[in-house]
């Protein structure tokens, strides 16, 4: 489970804006990965099943699930103009691939 101190400062001391991308993710992972669901912000989930009886069904049913709750977190800790340019997304995924997108020259400035 999530450290409050640590959700709380995402939401609030570290929300990105335009110019703390790269230590805005760093907190964001830090968030993510004691709930395990880290990996649906650079993973593509499990395709839809034909039926809903199974494991498959289980295993995109439960992706679904840790994608939707990253997601929340992803949007509930960045600026509200930068919400507003997320809201055509279908996933985590899709979220951080356009913010790193949007933010790619802090990232390679970050990674020198």
């Amino acid at each position: 489970m999530t450290n409050n101190a640590t959700l709380n400062s995402l939401l609030n001391d570290n929300r990105l804006t335009g110019t703390n991308y790269p230590e805005w993710k760093r907190k964001l992972i830090l968030v993510l990965k004691p709930e395990k669901i880290h990996h649906v912000i650079s993973t593509d989930g499990p395709p839809l099943p034909h039926t809903t009886e199974g494991d498959d069904y289980v295993a995109w049913e439960t992706f679904k699930e840790k994608d939707a709750l990253a997601t929340v977190y992803i949007l509930s800790s960045i600026d509200k103009n930068l919400q507003s340019s997320c809201d055509d997304l279908e996933s985590a995924k899709d979220v951080m691939e356009h913010l790193e997108q949007t933010f790619r020259k802090q990232v390679r400035l970050a990674r020198q």
